[in-house]
């Protein structure tokens, strides 16, 4: 299955390789990846309603952060921290 961010990736690398401006095209990968973990977020939301779920913070650590294996950086990032 091709993806979103697998085709940009893709144009980003021939651009670079082509000495073409990729900054463009990096932009629209980083929208893509916010888009696709805003899609998820939402279906998931989404679900848990339908199955009468309270949605709280717990909810949010267990579904959305602590059951992906992500490295603290990424889910430092998803909570809206910055790090140095």
């Amino acid at each position: 299955m091709t993806t979103l961010t697998g085709i940009i990736a893709k144009r980003i690398i021939h651009k670079v390789l082509s000495g073409e401006d990729y900054r463009v095209e990096v932009v629209t990968l980083i929208d893509a990846e916010f888009l696709q973990y805003a899609v998820d977020f939402f279906k998931r939301v989404a679900a848990a309603k339908l199955e009468n779920r309270e949605i709280t913070v717990d909810w949010y650590k267990k579904e959305m952060l602590l059951g992906k294996n992500l490295r603290v950086e990424t889910i430092a990032l998803k909570n809206g921290c910055q790090s140095n």
